[in-house]
């Protein structure tokens, strides 16, 4: 599809000093013929000399339904049903059609170097702007219409004192791929008069938002006459706030200062037809360049939410698709600003950026869904080129802060891949990749993912549990599933995984407590909580049509072991699992009693008793408990990860 929205918000001066002398030509043309007659005539007897006048020189049919005529040195004129056709070339829908077309000519100024309009007003229609083949566009008029209609100097443009635009639907048209796209003209308001600054502000509805823009410029004779670069500020309140001072060329290059601002990122991919993730709200300011169809916002630098933002990126409209490319980067981020990553959304994380607590799920009872609901831009994914690196030196994490993250997002022929995808946390590391495919009716996604050395300790250097952790997670895991949103890809998921603690403490009262020593419990209640060793922790699990069966779980202490297994359902996001605690020593009140957790994933049901979860011979004083033994060959897999 051809980025039309792009071509509609994106500043193009080159293309609209070439509609504007187009339409120039044509009220030159139309205003010419009807001063010719207009104080020797009544509006009836003008109207059909002014329609064929104004069809021959615009090589193209001219229609006007009536014509009135006040008549003086300041004349006023009004047409109605005014209707100019379209070229063969790009069909039977009218380039413009206007319900009211009115004009004010000063004929005092006939003979001066410069005609002087004081008002201009188009009032409720529609205009057609149409591309076809050979770069061929519709409002250029026949060969014979720019010889007719253009002044033999480029200073008798005429000088439009006020104009008014109301009512006005826009449409762009691309007949070679079928695209079209419309913005629809609430209002316009400005002056394009001699001697002065030019003015225009205008209201805009696209794609169901309103937009306003203000546009302060220099002389309109300085950007029609002079080959120096024109000096303008255009400023936009609507889906994205911006603010533009800088200059720009006859050819079209634009040379700067860009300032955006709104709710989310995705919203300016919405804008340039890119997907972009849902974020926290932003500001961002730089320098924007442009050379033909590339546009590059240079050395940017501004804040999404609570982290940083910097880099540079350039959105290139060379081709049938927008490409978007760029390094960008981040010092400091937090957690929750990446949640858009994953399609959910920022705000419903809390950070101990923001409380100073733990961070917790924010109305986790009134949104049950762990993943998001929102439809995957299939079509964006489709019509669109990404090449993106990103690197963050620092993320502020719920229970640790992650050392790196360093990612590259390519996306080609309808397929997202996040490859590589490096995270640095607790003195380990995450990697690996993430693809998401929109080349079939219904998208898919999966993630390959391994874990390597990562500090328990540090893991949880922000819990009460830190001092009393230890030893290393590593593991590995797969998953693919298909579906419209994250939430039914999520459902879907199959693959499995595995991770394995080796060497690692524990604090001895979540122990005591799995396993319901109740006079363990106390003494470390009383004593103050103490790690105990850890050879051996981990699980196997297996995802089949988005249930995770956890197969055996596992954890290993000098004198206890507690062990597991159950399901996690991600379609009914429910779960259903079992953990007891075995312990080596004797104790009057060790219960030695399964916990049960089920329910919803987000607030599940506790409970005691039932079966025990494993099978398991009594462990004796001197049984050494091997993680190969209880995990199985998987073990041997995870523990061969390279680093």
């Amino acid at each position: 599809m051809q980025p039309l929205a792009s071509h509609c918000v994106v500043i193009r001066m080159h293309v609209i000093l070439k509609i504007l002398a187009g339409v120039t030509a044509a009220i030159l043309v139309i205003v010419t013929g009807l001063a010719a007659f207009v104080y020797f005539a009544t509006g009836e007897q003008v109207r059909p000399l002014a329609q064929g006048f104004a069809s021959a020189a615009l090589g193209r049919k001219v229609t006007i339904d009536r014509l009135t005529i006040n008549k003086g040195w300041i004349t006023d004129i009004t047409a109605s049903h005014l209707v100019i056709a379209n070229p063969d070339w790009a069909g039977d829908k009218p380039m413009a059609e206007i319900e009211r077309f009115a004009v004010t000519l000063d004929l005092s100024s006939l003979l001066d170097p410069q005609l002087r309009i004081p008002r201009l007003e188009l009032e409720n229609g529609t205009i057609d702007i149409a591309y076809g083949a050979d770069d061929r566009v519709n409002w250029q008029s026949a060969e014979t219409a720019g010889e007719l209609a253009a002044p033999e100097e480029r200073q008798e443009m005429p000088a439009i004192e006020n104009l008014a635009i109301t009512g006005i639907d826009v449409t762009y048209r691309n007949l070679e791929t079928a695209a079209s796209e419309t913005v629809a003209i609430t209002g316009i308001e400005g002056t394009l008069e001699k001697g002065k600054n030019v003015r225009l502000s205008a209201d805009l509805d696209w794609r169901e938002h309103d937009a306003r823009l203000q546009f302060n410029g220099e002389q309109f004779e300085t950007l029609i006459n002079e080959d120096r670069p024109y000096n303008f500020t255009l400023y936009g309140d609507g889906l994205v706030n911006f603010a533009v001072d800088g200059t720009a060329t006859k050819s079209g290059n634009l040379d700067i200062l860009l300032e955006l601002n709104g709710e989310s990122l995705a919203d300016i991919g919405r804008i340039i037809d890119v997907p972009l993730p849902t974020t926290a709200n932003f500001s961002l300011k730089g320098q924007l360049l442009t050379a033909e169809d590339r546009y590059t916002l240079q050395d940017f630098s501004g804040t999404v939410g609570r982290s940083d933002l910097s880099g540079t990126a350039t959105l290139e409209l060379t081709r049938d698709i927008p490409k978007l490319t760029g390094d960008l980067y981040s010092n400091r981020v937090d957690f929750k600003d990446l949640a858009g990553l994953i399609g959910n959304d920022p705000d419903s994380f809390a950070t101990t950026a923001e409380t100073g607590e733990t961070a917790e799920t924010v109305d986790d009872n009134t949104s049950p869904n762990l993943f998001s609901n929102a439809a995957i831009p299939t079509d964006r994914l489709r019509d669109a080129e990404l090449d993106l690196s990103y690197n963050a030196r620092e993320i502020i994490a719920p229970t640790s802060r992650v050392e790196e993250l360093s990612i590259t997002a390519k996306l080609a022929d309808g397929r997202l891949l996040v490859r590589p995808f490096m995270i640095g946390i607790a003195k380990g590391v995450i990697s690996g990749e993430i693809a998401v495919n929109a080349r079939e009716a219904t998208p898919s996604a999966d993630i390959d993912v391994a874990l390597s050395d990562i500090s328990m300790r540090d893991f949880f250097t922000d819990t009460d549990f830190a001092q009393e952790m230890g030893g290393t997670l590593s593991g590995a895991l797969y998953l693919i599933g298909t579906g419209n949103t994250p939430n039914q890809i999520a459902a879907t998921a199959e693959g499995g995984g595995q991770l394995i603690i080796r060497d690692g403490k524990i604090s001895a009262l979540i122990v005591e407590a799995v396993g319901l020593d109740v006079v363990e419990s106390l003494g470390v209640l009383l004593m103050g909580d103490v790690p105990l060793p850890m050879p051996c922790a981990g699980l196997n699990f297996t995802a089949d049509h988005g249930s995770i069966d956890i197969e055996k779980m596992m954890l290993s202490t000098d004198d206890s072991l507690v062990v597991g297994k159950g399901s996690v359902d991600l379609a009914q996001q429910t779960l259903d699992i079992q953990v007891e605690g075995r312990a080596s020593d004797f104790s009057l009140l060790d219960i030695s009693a399964p916990i049960n957790l089920t329910g919803p994933i987000n607030d599940p049901n506790i409970g005691i008793g039932g079966e025990s979860p494993l099978e398991m011979e009594h462990i004796g004083e001197d049984t050494k408990v091997s993680c190969q033994q209880i995990l199985g060959e998987r073990h041997n897999q995870v523990a061969e990860t390279p680093d």
